[in-house]
């Protein structure tokens, strides 16, 4: 099913038991997917990388957090959030711009939480999506997918319209 995402640049993989045994620490479920995906690549990219949210198009989810004692792990994104963030909320992504990309536990949906987005100079959630694969399923390459609704052809006579003005 998310079978359109690459992962490059990601660390040796883990035992999926112990990305489960991370998320009973915490005293959750983490989706099944996600347990998958992030044994195999934790601290990797996804292709394509692009999301949007109701209010904002174009948000890049730039990696998966790390499960070790890497920079960007899980355990130091806890930290960084810990202050603000609600306690249901954890991180598993980063976005480019350095907010997180989160499972919501708030309202106890089981293994299947929906995702949203911390921002942490806004120190808001934003609702992402209504689970970790709809976001995989939803990510799309800037370059092709959501083109702007004109093709280059409309470019080119913009462009003359421009010129014919001045």
């Amino acid at each position: 099913r998310m079978a359109h995402v690459d992962w490059t640049g990601s660390v040796e993989s883990l035992d999926p038991d112990f990305v489960e045994a991370v998320g009973r620490e915490w005293g959750i479920a983490y989706p099944d997917s996600y347990v998958q995906v992030a044994a195999a690549y934790h601290g990797a990219s996804p292709r394509p990388s692009v999301f949007d949210t109701e209010d904002r198009d174009g948000l890049v989810f730039s990696r998966l957090l790390g499960f070790d004692d890497v920079l960007d792990s899980v355990a130091a994104a806890l930290d960084e959030l810990r202050d603000d963030h609600p306690e249901a909320v954890l991180p598993f992504g980063r976005e480019e711009s350095g907010g997180l990309l989160c499972f919501d536990y708030r309202d106890d949906p089981g293994d299947e939480p929906p995702i949203v987005l911390w921002e942490a100079h806004e120190g808001e959630l934003l609702a992402v999506s209504d689970s970790f694969d709809e976001l995989l399923d939803a990510l799309y390459d800037e370059d092709t997918d959501h083109a702007p609704e004109y093709d280059d052809a409309d470019e080119d006579e913009l462009e003359a319209e421009v010129d014919e003005d001045e």
